[in-house]
């Protein structure tokens, strides 16, 4: 049996000792478009109480048994099924092939933010999902969808609404991970985070991964609100098909694996008392360059701050 240890691709990055953690008491959620759990190396996510679907008919906030059917509601191979190979895969079984996540000790909660037919995120699904993960006493939340702001408007969501469940957010002790909206290497990147939900909102952890030419993009970056960027990361995943594939950084990789950093590094903590999401946000700053060092050239792992 070969397994692929997506942990161990961060061994230049952080302590032996941080690795070995593997998430152990750190309660993390992942908000996506859903998990299979049927997929090589994820069964062991299938426990009651750990399952979410914010989109289902009926849905209520103050229903915490978590016993929902979260099957990815994406096409083309699932989106929330390779996040979670890379988050909390475990070679858990007789396969030839297998996937270690990052965090995979880790008290994982899947949130599939979805409509009723698993086909569309809106904006009210992710503020469910976000509100559900501070009653849960979630340590960590990853999202890497993210929605136009405008569609606040359309979906018919009053703005203090919205303010209601980030004031919550922002006064818990969830940190919450947000994918910034995909831009191609050579894309533009002016305001790309004022104009998305919830990159925009105030408590948000912006991440993406770096560009090839970062210098023809690099100031536009560094005026807006992106505090991590990964460089120089690769791995295997599956798909809803039990295929296995490399697949490389983009924005959605990116956010999954600084989450898994996230919940080493908290795991690490933890082991000394309790710690504030600013702390754990500190000691994630610790492990990164600045921005203005990269280069566009990442032969190994590596993480850039803005400042």
């Amino acid at each position: 049996m070969e397994i692929f240890d997506w942990a161990q691709t961060l061994s230049a990055l952080l302590p032996q000792a941080v690795i070995d953690s593997r998430g152990r008491n750190v309660k993390i959620a992942l908000i996506d478009t859903g998990v299979d759990l049927d997929v090589h190396s994820l069964g062991h996510l299938d426990k009651p109480g750990r399952k979410f679907f914010v989109g289902k008919p009926g849905f209520s906030m103050l229903d915490h048994s978590g016993k929902d059917a979260v099957g990815d509601g994406f096409s083309s191979g699932g989106h929330g099924t390779p996040l979670a190979c890379i988050l909390a895969g475990k070679s858990d079984s007789m396969q030839e092939h297998l996937i270690d996540g990052i965090a995979h000790e880790a008290d994982v909660i899947i949130i599939k933010a979805r409509d009723h037919s698993g086909s569309i995120t809106e904006i009210q699904h992710l503020l469910h999902a976000f509100e559900l993960a501070v009653d849960l006493g979630v340590d960590i939340a990853v999202t890497a969808q993210t929605l136009s702001n405008r569609r606040i408007e359309t979906e018919g969501i009053a703005p203090a609404e919205v303010e209601r469940v980030m004031q919550k957010v922002r006064g818990s002790n969830l940190l919450l991970l947000a994918s910034i909206e995909n831009r191609s290497v050579g894309g533009d990147w002016s305001n790309v985070v004022s104009r998305k939900f919830p990159s925009s909102q105030d408590g948000v952890i912006n991440v993406a991964a770096a560009p090839s030419d970062i210098s023809s993009v690099r100031n536009q970056i560094i005026n807006q609100k992106i505090h991590f960027m990964l460089g120089g990361i690769k791995g295997l995943v599956y798909d809803t098909n039990n295929n296995l594939f490399p697949i490389e950084l983009s924005n959605s990789t990116a956010v999954t694996i600084m989450g898994g950093i996230a919940a080493l590094i908290l795991s690490n903590l933890k082991a000394h008392g309790p710690v504030a999401k600013n702390d754990l946000f500190a000691a994630l700053s610790d492990k990164c360059l600045l921005l203005t060092e990269a280069n566009g050239n990442y032969p190994e792992p590596v993480l850039f701050k803005k400042n």
